[in-house]
């Protein structure tokens, strides 16, 4: 449908958005300022973006959390942190590793020298008034000119998000047959066939405008179906995560929009849960209507996840959120035991969290049974789902209650992985110790015995950072 003659105001979120981005795309400017270009926009309008980007001659500056968005356009990283502008050339993933080893490096330098400081001071201390009188004073020479490198810089405590389960409901969490969704007799979304059982992840995606958030909103039993059964299991519990965040009161501060949830709860414990959210000190007295639209969101989230619940439908909960509050969420969503549906175009989010792929498009719903880059490869050979209670039910429950006790196995090596990593650690750092201060510099005999220990250590302990490293991709589709 062309809507070039309609007017602004009546745009969808997505639609503005893309306005917005033509207007600027087709502007004579040799640079390009980009503030968040891919919020609102669906999966189809972000990858046409990522192909102008990649080809445009003009230079461009965009500001973005979507991280397969930079991986696709991007071949420098400008980050802000702490007052200051750090800066990374390659892609998203190389900024990542590099980030890293400058973040290890600047530990290890810094650790180094407070030792070898303090084992200086030490022996200014001791000495300053005894027979290295001398030494002492030109030893504390050198301290006066060293020049001191500052501490690791902390990045910030981020959220810490965790879904609690309000317990098991029974297998079968919901049901769609022969289902049609839309607003009174106008028909959005019809013909849904689905089964969701206990334990199911699934994202759903699809162009703006598609029918997504009016199939949630038809779960939740805000809007009745048009025709066709939708039937919830049994000690189901459900919550809705709104994009719109229509449950904030922007005139009321965000520990008072959290009280509402509970409003008997003490007051520490009330701060306690906000922290967790990064709502801080001060921060937790701030009126809604100041906030960012991250924080609006993540104060969302807060009242959403206060209560346990089951099954967790999502519309959109990555928008305006940073990348360190979106990889909580998805640590959050991963380690969930209960079930969620999850609408959202961010591709990489949706690869670590979603296990099912639901695609709305021209007015059907095809499932796909893997994370979006399984969607994005296999569209032309999508999974038709046929609903029969003596196969495809079991097979399912089966599957899950199989994928459990794998998940769980996995669990318990990743802790003993960590356990023995720690001990390795606390070992190495005594030998180090012994070395430098506890045998004396003439036993050289058990100086050479330590020291081969303490190498034998490292090398166990290279081994298992690879080994913890390599569980920790394990995904369980």
């Amino acid at each position: 449908m062309h809507r070039h003659q309609d007017r602004i105001a009546n745009f969808s979120g997505g639609e503005k958005n893309r306005a917005a981005l033509a207007r600027v795309l087709a502007g004579n400017g040799n640079l390009l300022l980009l503030d968040e270009p891919t919020n609102h926009l669906d999966i189809e309008s972000t990858k046409w973006l990522e192909n102008f980007l990649q080809k445009t001659k003009k230079a461009f500056l965009v500001v973005s959390h979507d991280r397969m968005f930079l991986e696709n356009c991007v071949n420098r990283i400008w980050e802000i942190n702490n007052g200051r502008i750090d800066f990374y050339t390659g892609s998203f993933k190389k900024y990542l590793v590099e980030r890293a080893e400058r973040k290890r490096l600047q530990e290890h330098h810094f650790k180094h020298q407070q030792e070898r400081i303090a084992q200086l001071e030490d022996f200014v201390r001791r000495n300053m008034a005894g027979q290295k009188t001398k030494q002492a004073q030109s030893k504390l020479k050198y301290l006066s000119r060293i020049k001191r490198l500052p501490p690791p810089e902390s990045e910030g405590a981020g959220p810490t998000i965790k879904l609690t389960t309000s317990g098991r409901s029974y297998a079968q969490i919901l049901t769609a047959e022969k289902l049609t969704v839309g607003y009174g007799d106008t028909e959005v979304v019809s013909n849904i066939k689905f089964d969701i059982y206990r334990g199911d992840k699934i994202g759903i995606i699809g162009h703006n405008g598609s029918g997504k958030s009016t199939l949630l909103k038809t779960i939740i039993g805000e809007i009745s179906e048009v025709s066709g059964d939708l039937k919830l299991g049994n000690n189901v519990d459900v919550a809705y995560f709104d994009q719109e965040l229509s449950d904030l009161t922007l005139d009321k501060t965000v520990l008072e929009n959290m009280w509402e949830m509970d409003p008997i709860v003490e007051m520490g414990v009330m701060r306690s849960f906000l922290g967790r959210f990064g709502f801080s000190g001060e921060d937790a007295l701030k009126k809604v209507k100041t906030l960012s639209g991250g924080e609006k969101t993540k104060l969302s989230l807060a009242r959403l996840l206060y209560k346990p619940a089951n099954f967790i439908i999502f519309d959109e909960p990555t928008n305006h959120l940073d990348i360190v509050s979106r990889e909580a969420l998805e640590d959050a969503l991963i380690n969930f035991e209960g079930t969620f549906l999850v609408v959202s175009h961010d591709r990489y989010f949706l690869d670590k969290v979603a296990q099912k792929i639901f695609f709305v498009n021209n007015a059907h719903l095809t499932i796909y049974d893997g994370n979006y880059t399984y969607f994005d490869k296999r569209q032309a050979a999508p999974i038709t789902y046929k609903v029969t209670k003596d196969s495809t039910s079991k097979q399912s429950h089966l599957s899950f209650k199989e994928k459990s006790k794998l998940k769980t196995k996995h669990k318990k090596e990743i802790k003993s992985t960590e356990n023995r990593i720690k001990k390795l650690e606390s070992q190495i750092e005594k030998f180090a110790i012994d070395i430098d201060q506890h045998i004396p510099q003439s036993d050289w005999e058990k100086l050479q015995d330590t020291t081969n220990q303490k190498h034998k250590n490292e090398e166990e302990l290279l081994g298992l950072y690879d080994k913890l490293e390599k569980l920790q991709e394990v995904k369980f589709d």
